[in-house]
């Protein structure tokens, strides 16, 4: 099952049937590479072009609470680097196993499709029996949801 936010851009053709070689054995989830998209001149920043999240993944904080971390972020694209176990996606694609997402209820219902993966992330983890989603570098998106620099 594809959940890809209507601000999302595929960057090329076959993206989705080449995310979903990620899913497979205790992967029960795929995300791209996102990045900033590139802007006219008089909108530009030094963020097109970058790295938004290669995936998401979590770091303790200074109190040593869990902390959801943009990885690469601000890095330039590396569309041919391997595939990489990550936390969870951005709420700009994800490829979930059609199974897996019925056994753990679907996708909630939210406003905010950010806040709907970590809250599907742990049921869509724990039928893999662990934490199980994976970014493929390969198939990248562009994410116009938000300003750069956030």
């Amino acid at each position: 099952m594809a959940v890809v936010a209507g601000t999302s851009e595929p960057l090329g053709s076959g993206w989705l049937e080449r995310l979903a070689l990620g899913v497979h054995g205790g992967t029960v989830a795929a995300v791209p590479l996102v990045v900033h998209p590139p802007r006219p001149i008089h909108q530009a920043t030094a963020h097109d072009g970058l790295v938004k999240a290669a995936g998401v993944g979590l770091r303790a904080d200074g109190a040593g609470m869990p902390l959801a971390v943009a990885l690469g972020a601000g890095t330039t694209p590396r569309p041919d680097g391997a595939i990489a176990d990550v936390a969870a996606g951005s709420g700009a694609a994800v490829l979930v196993d059609r199974a897996t997402d019925e056994t753990a209820g679907g996708l909630p219902d939210a406003d905010d499709l950010d806040a709907a993966w970590w809250s599907s992330a742990p049921a869509w983890g724990n039928r893999a029996g662990g934490w199980r989603w994976c970014r493929v570098p390969v198939y990248s998106t562009t994410d116009r949801s938000r300003p750069a620099g956030s």
